[in-house]
């Protein structure tokens, strides 16, 4: 395994469990307990995690409720959004994470001739009363601050479909710890819809960058694409070309 994966997957353990014992770890992992301390304090000095007596500790995320997001950079998510329109053929099925930028690609769709499988129950509201679009809500329990529907009924859900394209939303992008979300249950959610997709697209603004805003859900060269604005870092865009990750970045006069 190499140390970025493991780390990632360190990040991942610490934030489902809150701390763990760097004992555990090391056989977790299958090295020294030495290997795990350097991965602990390089992960403290970008502020995922605090070193604690034999142990480590998640620095714990503020979740921001998605209605105070909506503002947030929004000159930024509507050109993403008309960007990632443009990749969308007749006749697919697509997917919308929950989010704020996604919500906005909702608002650009075609009106017609598209299937759009979300678990975001903004995104199903916006697009019952605007198009005629075939719309598949996953079912499971509400999380409240994201307004999203997670759990074992939303993954089994979508574990059954095809889906041609996926839009999936960050609360954070960064080399080491890749694509982060909010929440372990939007994790799990995710992972399903990566294994459904044929390609997964990234919709991010650039404010997202350098940023670990809870768990880890894959690398971000397991992705096809970024969509994000010019600002996002010469260095973003030097280490996602390397892996083979197509950036679009969205201007605000791409109408």
């Amino acid at each position: 395994m190499l140390a970025e994966e493991r780390r990632r997957k360190l990040l991942n353990l610490t934030a489902e469990r809150g701390r763990a014992r760097i004992a555990d770890l090391a056989g977790t992992f299958g090295v020294s307990e030495m290997t795990i301390h350097r991965d602990v304090l390089l992960l403290e000095s970008q502020g995922f995690v605090r070193r604690m007596h034999g142990g480590v500790a998640h620095v714990g995320v503020e979740e921001t409720p998605y209605r105070e997001r909506i503002v947030q950079q929004h000159a930024q998510k509507q050109a993403i959004a008309r960007a990632a329109a443009r990749l969308i053929q007749p006749g697919w099925t697509i997917y919308l994470s929950p989010g704020t930028t996604t919500t906005e690609i909702a608002r650009v769709l075609p009106k017609t001739d598209l299937t759009v499988v979300t678990n975001s129950l903004p995104i199903a509201q916006e697009l019952m009363t605007t198009t005629d679009l075939e719309i598949v809500l996953t079912g499971g329990h509400i999380r409240r601050h994201a307004e999203a529907m997670v759990g074992e009924a939303a993954e089994a859900s979508i574990s059954k479909m095809f889906i041609n394209l996926a839009f999936v939303g960050a609360t954070g992008l960064d080399i080491e710890a890749g694509l982060s979300v909010y929440s372990e249950s939007e994790v799990r959610v995710l992972l399903h819809v990566l294994r459904a997709s044929r390609k997964t697209v990234i919709v991010a603004d650039s404010s997202k960058w350098g940023e670990v805003m809870g768990p880890s859900v894959v690398p971000l060269a397991n992705v096809h694409a970024l969509i994000s604005d010019p600002q996002l870092p010469l260095e973003a865009i030097r280490y996602l070309e390397q892996n083979d990750v197509t950036v679009i970045l969205a201007g605000h006069a791409d109408a």
